[in-house]
C-alpha cells in the first residue's frame, strides 16, 4: 500500500434520511483482535466469539471501554471516542454503523434522519 493513505467523504440524501459515508482504504479492522478482546472482557465466551458474523464483532467498537490498545494515551486506547460518536448519533435519532474488509479499509457509514425530522418538522 502507498504510504499516504486515502479517505473518501460521500453524503446521499435518501427519502427521510441523509447517509453520510466516511471510508479509508487502510488495513480495515483487526477482527482477530477484537475477537481476543471480546472474549477477555467477558462479552463473549471462547467457543462463541467465532461463530459471531464479522460486523457483529466489528460493531463492539463502539462499546464503552473497549479497545484493542495495549497503550492508552490521552487521545487513544480508552474506549470512549467511537463509543461517544455512537451516543451522540443516537441522540440526533441516527445510526452508525461500520464495515471492514481486512486489508482493504474500512467505512463508517451514519444515517440521520432530515432535519425537519428531528426538531419535529419546523422549518427555520
Amino acid at each position: 500500500k502507498p504510504e499516504a493513505g486515502a479517505i473518501r467523504c460521500e453524503v446521499v440524501r435518501e427519502s427521510s434520511s441523509v447517509r453520510l459515508t466516511i471510508a479509508d482504504d487502510g488495513h480495515g479492522l483487526d477482527i482477530q483482535a477484537l475477537r481476543l478482546k471480546a472474549v477477555q472482557q467477558g462479552l463473549y465466551e471462547d467457543d462463541q466469539v467465532h461463530a459471531a458474523p464479522d460486523d457483529e464483532i466489528c460493531s463492539l467498537i463502539f462499546r464503552d471501554n473497549f479497545s484493542t490498545q495495549e497503550d492508552v494515551g490521552e487521545l487513544a486506547g480508552r474506549g470512549v471516542g467511537l463509543a461517544a460518536v455512537r451516543d451522540e448519533t443516537r441522540a440526533l435519532a441516527g445510526e452508525v454503523v461500520v464495515r471492514s474488509v481486512p486489508g482493504r479499509g474500512s467505512a463508517f457509514v451514519f444515517t440521520l434522519p432530515l432535519a425537519s425530522q428531528v426538531d419535529g418538522g419546523s422549518q427555520a
